[in-house]
């Protein structure tokens, strides 16, 4: 069994399975197995096997995302930023539907004045809330990279995750996405995080829930949905600048 594993977990295939390897979508299906049998003692709730695999291969599919995005932000990180001395703000929201349970996120970046650069949500299928607003964060933040942003102010209405991604020490044992955050964070020097109330959250929350359930991919939004206007009109923008 144990040779059976770890050929598995080793295995480096030329090929993809969508967009992820075949050793990180059975370890991340190991991993799920194991939460799911807790959850079925510990709490009488699991998932079915279907959704099992269906929020595995979600997370394999970000955890490649995130691989080729560092690697090609590395590659880059000493190129001259093409919007170096802009101020811009992030803010992110997630949403889980009552129903069906799926979750999705999204995201807004916009200038000093509030006005509208760029917007984006992406489903995720079975995820908790908090992880679900981790990720946007984290789409965000590899966005405004990929644009070249060196002044960021992020603002989230999460209190608990904008403690745990200020408070924990670089070694301490934490969720993968807020590893991850406070990666790019310790790189860079002008990007701060402050908390808002939901009230002054409302067009990144607008976009989680208008994020496609049809598509597991992020979608980019250049121009604001006519909904989403209505929204930026009544914003309790906050407007501060480093």
């Amino acid at each position: 069994m144990s040779e059976w594993l770890l050929s598995n977990l080793q295995f480096l295939s030329t090929s993809k399975l969508g967009d992820s390897s075949w050793a990180c979508l059975f370890g991340i299906i190991l991993w799920r197995i194991w939460k799911n049998r807790n959850l079925t003692i510990f709490q009488g709730n699991a998932l079915t096997p279907k959704d099992i695999i269906s929020v595995s291969f979600n997370w394999a599919k970000h955890f490649l995302s995130i691989h080729n995005e560092e690697l090609t932000y590395q590659a880059k990180q000493f190129s001259v930023r093409q919007n170096s001395g802009t101020c811009v703000f992030l803010n992110t929201d997630g949403a889980v539907h009552s129903v069906s349970g799926f979750s999705a996120t999204g995201g807004v970046i916009r200038n000093s004045k509030g006005e509208w650069i760029l917007g984006y949500n992406r489903f995720l299928g079975k995820c908790s809330v908090a992880n679900a607003e981790l990720w946007g964060v984290l789409d965000g933040l590899l966005i405004l990279q990929k644009h070249g942003y060196d002044e960021v102010i992020i603002q989230s209405d999460n209190f608990e995750n904008m403690i745990s991604i200020s408070d924990s020490k670089p070694g301490d044992p934490k969720n993968s996405f807020i590893r991850r955050i406070q990666q790019i964070l310790a790189i860079e020097e002008n990007w701060f995080l402050i908390y808002v109330s939901r009230e002054a959250d409302r067009v990144a929350d607008a976009l989680a829930k208008m994020a496609p359930s049809n598509d597991e991919s992020l979608n980019m939004l250049e121009v604001p949905l006519l909904a989403i206007e209505e929204i930026l009109k009544d914003d309790n923008f906050l407007i501060i600048c480093l």
